[in-house]
């Protein structure tokens, strides 16, 4: 480490970067598959020569990318090698992020999963090419669970990988923010029997005592003694659900609500049992009683993998995505390096809009292009290792066919259409040696 004006990273090679031109994209219609006007490009070749060729056409284009590259974890896995020296996994990863800026629109971000062994350190270059101001957030991803009491660590069992979160411009970046599905809140405990009605006539009582009443028990005691008090609670978080615009909690209202709605709440507090309506245009009214707010719990509702659920703001944390039974999404099993569809949807539904450009140029088993193609995105995704003719294309094939169900299909309504074209990059010169090819094999150049 050298300190200047600010912390650098240095290493052996770092500034002998690769010199190379741009290659030719050739163009294999029989790997290309469905429909052929469609914009997505699946690339077979080195990723560093396809971004160099792709920073042609796509430069400041890409919304999203996200990359799982080699972790360096010191291990030859049956798909690609996990094992370079320190100082060459540095210039690796420093000559792909570097062309990778470039490709990334002035409002895209780039995603880069990694575990502990190499964090620290892509964090530091990641400052360094993406400059530190561009640095959004790091994402914790739980992967994986201790498969029981003989489990052998030097160290407590490590169950989560890290997310990298830059943009490419912090000034035009902008972030909607996202949810997640959220245990029923046991705090919203009051329900009103007549929502329907004028709010003067509201009526109120407890919610588990409604319940109860509803199937047949004479109070919530009753209830939970007769069918227990975890299935119980299960009919009071149902029921809450579809009922969230009656149920409420209420809630303090603080000196800093503003005047009228102060002395609202004080006139309030001398009338219990009267309902008060303080009407907001711009808001939801308040309604308050006996002091309180009347806070309605449809406002904890969102709309999550196409289902109206109890929700809260995603974090930082990640939690809630399961990595079991991955290995059958897609019909490809890729050991040791499959994400589920469900994470890479969450990127891309942070960062994109339907026919934005996401891009992953370490496809693996292809789960990054297959997922953006059902949200309605167009993909472009590199490989190099078999693995692309093995497992990308017949997963995109029954994706574009409709048969994929898996991952994320049923929650977007996935029921197949669109397309892509298979590339790999040629030489300059060695295109002239197959003019004569393309005539006879259908292949063509088009980028």
């Amino acid at each position: 480490m050298s300190i200047k004006q600010d912390v650098e990273l240095t290493w052996p090679g770092k500034h002998e970067c690769p010199s190379f031109e741009p290659h030719i994209l050739l163009e294999d219609k029989e790997l290309s598959y469905g429909d052929t006007d469609s914009e997505n490009l699946l690339i077979h070749g080195d990723n560093l020569l396809a971004l160099k060729t792709l920073e042609q056409e796509y430069a400041g284009q890409v919304k999203c990318i996200y990359i799982d590259p080699p972790y360096n974890t010191g291990t030859a896995f049956e798909h690609y090698n996990d094992r370079l020296e320190h100082s060459t996994w540095l210039s690796f990863m420093k000559d792909r992020l570097t062309i990778l800026k470039s490709l990334l629109h002035k409002e895209g971000v780039i995603f880069v999963q990694i575990d502990d062994k190499e964090m620290a350190y892509l964090r530091i270059l990641m400052d360094e090419v993406f400059e530190r101001r561009n640095f959004l957030n790091m994402i914790v991803v739980k992967t994986s669970d201790p498969s029981g009491h003989k489990t052998v660590n030097p160290s407590p069992y490590s169950q989560t990988e890290y997310i990298l979160m830059y943009c490419r411009d912090r000034q035009s970046y902008q972030y909607e923010q996202q949810y997640i599905k959220a245990e029923y809140d046991a705090s919203y405990g009051k329900y009103i029997k007549n929502i329907e009605e004028n709010y003067s006539d509201w009526e109120s009582c407890s919610l588990v005592e409604i319940v109860a009443q509803n199937h047949g028990y004479e109070d919530a005691r009753a209830a939970r003694k007769a069918i227990g008090k975890l299935d119980f609670e299960v009919l009071v978080a149902e029921f809450a659900n579809k009922n969230s615009d009656s149920v409420y909690q209420a809630t303090a209202i603080s000196n800093a609500a503003g005047r009228a709605i102060v002395e609202m709440r004080d006139e309030s507090k001398s009338n219990p049992g009267v309902v008060y309506k303080f009407p907001r245009d711009d808001y939801d009214d308040v309604y308050i009683l006996n002091g309180r707010q009347i806070y309605f719990y449809s406002n904890k509702m969102k709309e999550v993998e196409g289902e109206i659920v109890p929700a809260k703001p995603l974090t930082n944390l990640w939690l809630d995505i399961s990595w079991n039974g991955i290995a059958r999404e897609g019909d490809v099993t890729f050991k040791n390096g499959k994400k589920p569809e469900k994470l890479i949807k969450r990127c891309i539904e942070m960062t994109t809009k339907p026919g934005d450009i996401v891009l992953d140029s370490f496809a693996g088993s292809g789960t990054t292009g297959a997922v953006a193609h059902k949200m309605g995105r167009r993909w472009i995704m590199i490989e190099l290792g078999e693995q692309c003719h093995t497992h990308i294309i017949s997963r995109l094939q029954k994706v574009i066919d409709g048969e994929d169900q898996s991952g994320i299909s049923k929650s977007v309504g996935w029921q197949g259409g669109g397309g892509f074209h298979y590339f790999t990059p040629v030489p300059d010169e060695e295109i002239t040696k197959l003019v004569d090819k393309t005539v006879d094999t259908g292949m063509s150049t088009t980028l």
